[in-house]
Formats: C-alpha cells, sequence, structure tokens
C-alpha cells in the first residue's frame, strides 16, 4: 500500500493527469498506426481475391537460360496468378542476354511488363496487386518484397522498404519485384558497352534508375509505389539478385561554393573549440562561412568564445534568451549569406576529411532535401544513422558496431523520415521554401518538424553514411532524466507536431 501511494504520489510531482493522459494518448497513436497498416495490407489482399479493376496488358518476360523445363515452371506460377489481361514470353537470351531482353521489350506494346529469371516463382495475386497500384497511381514503376534463397536453403526475405532513390543508385535494392511501365523504359536509350559489360538483371536496374530523377515537380505527378508483402520467390542468393552490381556515390561540391555553417551554443567553449578545430582541419579548400549563435553565455564563456570567433574569423551573434534550437537556428540564417546551410551541435567533430563539400554535394540534386551523416559515440558505436517514424522517432541501430551489416545500410546511402539537426545540411533556397525551423518547437521535434515539411513539398532526406563524425551527445543539454518540466515539455511538443502533421 506504502508502495503504491509512493507511486502516486510520484506521479502526481511528475504532472499528475497529464502524464497519464499523454501516455494513454501515446499507445493510442501506437495503435492507429498498427490498424493503418493493417488496413493497408488487408487492401492489397483485397484486390488479389477479387482482381484488379483494369484491363491494361501486361507482358511478363521469362529468361529460363535455355531450360525449356524452368520456363515452363515459372510460366506457370505466372498463369495462376489470377490476372487475365496476360502475356508471357520466352526471352532467348543467346550471347548476350541484356541486348536480347531489350530488343524483347522493344518489340512489345505492352504499357507494363515485369521480368523473371530461372527458379523465379510469382505468388497468387502478385499481378493484381502490382498493377492496380501502378494504374491507380500512375506510377513509373511498384514493386514488393521479394523472398530468395538464404542460408541452410531457407527463404529469406528483403524487406525493401518505402522507396529509396539514393539507394536504388547505389545497388539495385528492389531486385525484380517489380512492375515497369513502357513509358520508364523508352527513356533508355542502348547502349552496346554496357550491354557487353552486364547482363538481363543490369538492364532491369539500367530501366529502374530512370526513375532516379524524381523531384519535386516529377514526384507530384508519379508516385513510385510499394506494396510491403513478398509476391516473388526466386531460388537466387541475395548477392545474385540484389549485389551483383554496386556504385558509390562519391563527389565533391566545386570549391567556391559558399557554405554557411551555423552552430547553436552556450557556456561550451571547450566543445566549440574541439568542433571549429575539427571543421577547419578535415575541410581545407572549401568556402565557408562560420556562424556562432549565443543564447545567453555567462560572461567569462562569453569572452572566449568572442576569441575563438576571431581565431576562426566566424560571426558572433550574442542575445540572451531562453533554450529555442529553432530560433537559434533561423537567427543564424539570418546572417548567412551561402547557397548551403549546414546546422551543427557543437558537440561534434569532423572525423571525414572534406565532409562539408560532400554533404553540399549531395543537397546539391533537386530532389534533395535534408542531408545528413553518420554519426558515432565517441566509443566508436552508432549513435545516428537516419530516424524512422513519425511522433514516435527511432534511431535505427543506435548503439550498434559500426560495421558493414547484410543490407549495407551502414555503409550505403538511404533516404530516411528524419536527420538530425546534429549536422544538417539543406540548401538555403529550399530551406527558405519551407519557411525554415518552426520556432513553436524550441528543443524537442524541430528537426523532425523540418524533415516532414521538406517531405510534404515532395523532397527526399537522405544520409550519407561516407561522411562521419563523432557526437558527444547530451553533453550540451545534460542527461535525459525524466524531469517534470522536461515531461511537460515533450507533451506539448508532441501534441503540436501532431497538429502541424496530421498523418503521423
Amino acid at each position: 500500500m506504502r508502495d503504491l501511494l509512493f507511486k502516486i504520489k510520484r506521479a502526481f510531482s511528475y504532472g499528475g493527469l497529464r502524464v497519464v493522459a499523454f501516455r494513454t494518448w501515446m499507445t493510442l497513436h501506437r495503435r492507429r498506426q498498427a490498424r493503418r497498416e493493417e488496413k493497408r495490407l488487408a487492401g492489397l489482399m483485397a484486390v488479389s481475391k477479387r482482381g484488379a479493376y483494369t484491363t491494361k496488358a501486361v507482358t511478363v518476360f521469362i529468361l529460363a537460360g535455355g531450360d525449356p523445363t524452368a520456363f515452363v515452371d515459372t510460366a506457370e506460377s505466372v498463369r495462376s496468378s489470377g490476372y487475365r489481361h496476360l502475356t508471357v514470353k520466352e526471352v532467348d537470351s543467346g550471347e548476350n542476354e541484356y541486348e536480347a531482353l531489350y530488343k524483347a521489350v522493344k518489340e512489345d506494346t505492352s504499357p507494363y511488363f515485369m521480368v523473371l529469371f530461372k527458379g523465379d516463382r510469382l505468388k497468387k495475386g502478385c499481378i493484381d496487386i502490382l498493377i492496380d497500384l501502378a494504374v491507380r497511381e500512375n506510377a513509373p514503376f511498384t514493386y514488393s518484397d521479394m523472398l530468395f534463397g538464404g542460408e541452410g536453403g531457407e527463404s529469406e526475405r528483403n524487406n525493401a522498404g518505402e522507396y529509396s532513390p539514393d539507394t536504388l543508385s547505389s545497388y539495385n535494392y528492389i531486385g525484380n519485384a517489380c512492375f515497369i511501365g513502357r513509358k520508364l523504359f523508352e527513356k533508355l536509350e542502348f547502349d552496346e558497352n554496357r550491354a557487353v559489360a552486364s547482363d538481363a538483371r543490369g538492364l532491369v536496374y539500367d530501366i529502374l534508375r530512370k526513375a532516379l530523377p524524381l523531384g519535386k515537380k516529377e514526384k507530384k505527378k508519379n508516385t513510385v509505389c510499394y506494396a510491403p508483402i513478398p509476391l516473388l520467390q526466386s531460388e537466387k542468393s541475395k548477392e545474385e539478385i540484389f549485389f551483383s552490381e554496386t556504385h558509390i556515390q562519391d563527389g565533391l561540391i566545386e570549391p567556391d561554393t559558399k557554405v554557411s555553417v551555423i552552430i547553436p551554443s552556450r557556456d561550451h567553449p571547450e566543445l566549440l573549440r574541439k568542433c571549429l578545430e575539427s571543421l577547419v582541419e578535415k575541410n581545407p579548400l572549401t568556402a565557408y562561412e562560420l556562424i556562432v549563435v549565443d543564447n545567453g553565455s555567462k560572461n567569462e564563456n562569453k569572452c572566449r568564445y568572442e576569441r575563438l570567433c576571431d581565431k576562426y574569423g566566424a560571426k558572433y551573434i550574442y542575445a540572451t534568451a531562453p533554450f529555442n534550437f529553432s530560433a537559434m537556428c533561423n537567427k543564424g540564417c539570418s546572417q548567412a549569406t551561402g547557397d548551403y546551410l549546414l546546422f551543427l551541435n557543437d558537440d561534434t567533430e569532423f572525423v571525414t576529411p572534406s565532409a562539408i563539400r560532400k554533404l553540399a554535394k549531395s543537397a546539391e540534386i533537386s530532389y534533395h532535401g535534408a542531408v545528413g551523416a553518420k554519426l558515432l559515440y565517441p566509443s566508436g558505436k552508432i549513435q545516428h544513422i537516419g530516424v524512422v517514424g513519425g511522433l514516435t522517432p527511432v534511431h535505427l541501430m543506435n548503439g550498434e558496431e559500426d560495421k558493414e551489416d547484410k543490407w549495407k545500410r551502414k555503409t550505403l546511402p538511404y533516404n530516411y523520415d528524419l536527420v538530425t539537426g546534429a549536422c544538417l545540411m539543406i540548401k538555403a533556397s529550399v530551406f527558405d521554401e519551407v519557411k525554415g525551423f518552426y520556432e513553436g518547437l524550441p528543443v524537442s521535434y524541430n528537426d523532425l518538424d523540418l524533415c516532414m515539411k521538406l517531405r510534404e513539398a515532395g523532397y527526399f532526406n537522405m544520409v550519407r553514411t561516407d561522411v562521419v563524425l563523432i557526437h558527444y551527445e547530451s553533453e550540451t543539454r545534460g542527461t535525459d532524466e525524466e524531469t517534470p518540466e522536461k515531461i511537460r515539455a515533450k507533451i506539448r511538443d508532441v501534441k503540436c507536431l501532431a497538429r502541424r502533421h496530421r498523418e503521423l
């Protein structure tokens, strides 16, 4: 009884019924998210049972490697999938299957097609689901998960996830569980050198990559659609299907392109010194301006800040005010003259040479919104490599060792919902377009709000895993212990975010 009274007393000291109501609301929110996902899957399964409401012709090309039995088995799985407006064609690959498949598709007239290989099997309802999505959303291509031969003979699932153009530019994470529109194929010109060096899977990859210039305007017209269920079974291994070809994204922006580096900071001159030292050391031949925004350091620390800013040629903006990360960043932007903006925590240190030019090179791409980096704890473990989830954001692989993983998420670029504001690069014109940081979110969720605004405007947020910084997380604001003030602030911020982004 005494323990119960103690718990009740502690609950009320932390905001009482407000905290209980908030936690109940978050539980209900997670349930609503789960119900939405269940409804989405139920809708896909309903299509597979009743059939698609379209008569669009579909051609399935099968490359069986000259094995008649394999062709018959794959063709049978296609016909038994249930779609009626269907043509199955065998591609005699001969010596060059890239060229043979290209010619077969070019001679065909169907508005949509699919490519299968020896040992592939379609699940029942597969074609209905993909063609329904393609026609309903006017998609250049639609895709699903697929099963493939795993270790020990057991099937594995790739869990492709929502469309990630930066991942697709690195390797074909989709495989061949996809419907391709003829208009997308017609963008591809035949390349003899490419045909000699690659195969039919390479052609599928080349076609899919033609959808990559999916910027703001194109995204509103065409949406790449994803069905989160496995609709194709393959006997091939992961390496044969997805990693037969990889491309490394590299390059630096021109050295005379100006980047404004905005660093909010208060009473942490030692952290700022380390940050500025590493920035200058690791980013030579870079045209940047440094802007330090201080919301009220003590006089002693203010003097140290002024000396640091004089040493490194930084602008120093000082104004006593309550901590508001959004307002401090926006204030720094008002003094910025660069074409690109890099928002940087003062508790970060650069590890990768020319990191600023690499991040700016990615921010230069028309369909990119926020561009982030890989952040490591001082121990070398991962702190940030991308964040997913709306009101309940999750740092993927947080606390894991920084070693290559099965799907290369730690080493290749991926598109994510959220990029942390601890290191965030963005084109200045794009930042202005979405009206910067929302100052009604002073401490938490301001980076999430910015990234959500970018997504709603048609941009993709991405993380460059080849750019690495050390992040001394939470040193600037103390620990994340649940005090009454922090709980009240979190409740306020989450509700504010929910009002601003209803789809969350």
